[in-house]
Order: C-alpha cells, then sequence, then structure tokens
C-alpha cells in the first residue's frame, strides 16, 4: 500500500467517526428540545447529518470491501447540500417573517414558553 493511498483511507476513517459524532450529537439535541416551527431546521440538518453518515459508510465500505455503487456518493453527497440549503433557506424565511427571536435558558421544573 502505498502513502497516499493510505492517507486517502485515514482520512475516510476519521470522517466516518466525525460523522458518527455529528448524528449522535444531533439527535441528542432533537431528543431533548420540543418540537416547535423554529426547530425545523434543526430537524433538517439532523437528516443531513444520518445522509452525510451513509455517504462515509459506503466510503468506508469501498475501502474495507472494495464495494462500489457508482454515483451513489455523488447523489448523497447531493442530497446532503441540498438538505443544508434548504435548512438555511428555511432558517432565512423564519427568521424574516418573525417579529423578534427570543432565546431561552431553560429552569427547572418550568415549561418553555409558548409562542
Amino acid at each position: 500500500m502505498d502513502s497516499a493511498a493510505f492517507f486517502i483511507g485515514t482520512l475516510e476513517i476519521a470522517n466516518l467517526f466525525i460523522a458518527i459524532f455529528i448524528v449522535y450529537f444531533a439527535y441528542q439535541f432533537i431528543r431533548k428540545t420540543h418540537r416547535h416551527i423554529d426547530r425545523r431546521p434543526w430537524e433538517l440538518l439532523i437528516g443531513a447529518s444520518v445522509v452525510f453518515l451513509i455517504s462515509e459508510l459506503f466510503a468506508f465500505a469501498k475501502i474495507i470491501y472494495g464495494w462500489e455503487i457508482v454515483g451513489l456518493r455523488n447523489l448523497l453527497q447531493m442530497l446532503f447540500a441540498a438538505l443544508i440549503l434548504f435548512a438555511f433557506t428555511h432558517q432565512h424565511h423564519l427568521i424574516h417573517h418573525q417579529d423578534s427571536i427570543h432565546i431561552h435558558k431553560k429552569k427547572p421544573g418550568v415549561p418553555p414558553p409558548q409562542p
């Protein structure tokens, strides 16, 4: 194995671990917040992080087993970018159609404020 292939393999494995952490922390965020219209962009971002994880799993399978489905990673990367773009445009829409945006710290035993 030459050093370039080793370096590329190492980066793919690092991307896989990063993708796992992204999905884990995004899931923890979604699990601990209440469903609300302002949370919609974050739900799109967790979907994008899952697509990124799947893409990296395919990259890992290509390195370890030599499996490759032609064009699948490109399709997943396009879907990932589209979800990120849609999350940003949705967040932009939410910001411009509200009078104000409030961020509240959760107090123990007190339910979150309702819009």
